[in-house]
């Protein structure tokens, strides 16, 4: 399995998100390509601690198992699934500002490496291996970047 910590599926990640130009188009949803970076970088921002979701305690209870399976399960997420409300951009125009920001936040999160992903805490899951927090970044990473063909 693909690991986010490991330097050659960062590179091959790194250079997806490189083949994307301003002029890009999705193969489905509702998102500008500048759109979908900066919704990427925001996922990478609460998962690394640099930004706080919340989310109602019930909620989390009730939806926790489907949110597991939706997370971390095996299948791809489906096309135009719909996204959190602290996960969502619009009008975001700056194309080159936004790429350059994801590669620094897939960087940083890389960097930071297994035990501090671990140490963190998903929002809806609470508690992850560092296993599941990289599969879950590279499956979210994954499901926009086939978004708009790369």
């Amino acid at each position: 399995m693909e690991s986010i910590f490991d330097k050659s599926t960062l590179a091959s990640y790194k250079t997806r998100i490189e083949q994307l130009t301003p002029e890009s188009q999705p193969d489905w949803g509702k998102m500008s390509v500048s759109e979908m970076l900066a919704h990427c970088s925001l996922v990478f921002e609460y998962n690394n601690g640099q930004r706080q979701a919340k989310v109602n305690p019930i909620m989390r209870f009730l939806l926790k198992p489907m949110m597991k399976t939706a997370i971390i399960g095996k299948s791809a997420y489906k096309q135009s699934s719909p996204t959190a409300p602290y996960f969502k951009v619009v009008n975001h125009e700056k194309f080159e500002l936004e790429k350059a920001r994801l590669l620094t936040n897939l960087q940083k999160y890389s960097d930071d490496g297994p035990d501090v992903a671990a140490s963190r805490k998903h929002v809806w899951l609470g508690e992850l291996s560092a296993e599941d927090w990289s599969w879950a970044m590279i499956k979210h990473l994954d499901h926009h970047l086939k978004q708009f063909g790369v």
